[in-house]
């Protein structure tokens, strides 16, 4: 196995062509992956718009979004692109947060028991772009899933973004997961989400406000992006 404890160490054994296996010892560590990616674009007037994507939902990805956000702020950029398109989702608390930079205050997220009893889960406050002079899009598609949907259906909800791209992926459950004494484990789904309107997702996904297909396999355009930066001039 790979994987394990930092600071341990595991013997990986490289057969290269006909020569002898050779063990190589590697020390494990923590490998962190970006989860956020800024620019800086442009409308076709020229204006300026700050780019950020988002690949992952994971347990830094809060921290990071916040410091590439707060660069775009600090830049007195009014327009901001979230690209969400192919993340599969993520920390539910992680989505929370990236909601609470847009939405100063309301509902996020509904959870709903199996006994139909619902529980608002609301935006935490002081979020850095709450002001409804920033205008924000929101790019999805059909990769775009569980914690993905739940930033974009809030965003969308509450009105604080307009969504372009795909219909989304359609996950509305909570799931939590169970190791088990054999060293097996057990995914079990404990809840269903709602956006703030009360909309429940699962298969059906959302639907953006301006369809807009991807481009063709192997094409370097990207209109669902174009069409983005046209909406903020």
């Amino acid at each position: 196995n790979i994987r394990g404890a930092k600071g341990s160490t595991v013997v990986i054994t490289v057969v290269r062509g006909t020569a002898a296996p050779t063990p190589i010892s590697i020390v494990r560590d923590v490998i962190n992956i970006p989860a956020v990616e800024p620019k800086v674009l442009r409308t076709p007037n020229g204006a300026t718009v700050g780019y950020l994507r988002l690949a992952e939902f994971s347990e830094i990805a809060g921290d990071q979004f916040h410091a590439a956000l707060q660069k775009v702020i600090d830049a007195k950029t009014t327009r901001i692109v979230l690209d969400l398109r192919d993340n599969p989702g993520g920390y539910l608390t992680t989505a929370l947060r990236i909601a609470s930079e847009f939405i100063g205050d309301g509902v996020v997220y509904i959870e709903e028991d199996k006994a139909g009893v619902r529980t608002e889960t609301r935006a935490q406050g002081g979020g850095l772009a709450t002001s409804a002079t920033i205008r924000l899009v929101v790019l999805v598609n059909k990769g775009s899933a569980s914690a993905s949907e739940i930033l974009a259906g809030a965003l969308q909800d509450r009105g604080r973004a307009t969504l372009i791209g795909e219909t989304t992926f359609g996950k509305g459950v909570v799931q939590t997961f169970m190791d088990l004494s054999d060293g097996s484990g057990l995914k079990l789904t404990i809840a269903k989400w709602l956006t703030p309107n009360g909309r429940w997702i699962q298969t059906t996904g959302l639907t953006p406000d301006r369809a807009v297909p991807a481009a063709a396999a192997g094409s370097t355009d990207d209109p669902v992006l174009a069409a983005a930066l046209s909406l903020l001039e």
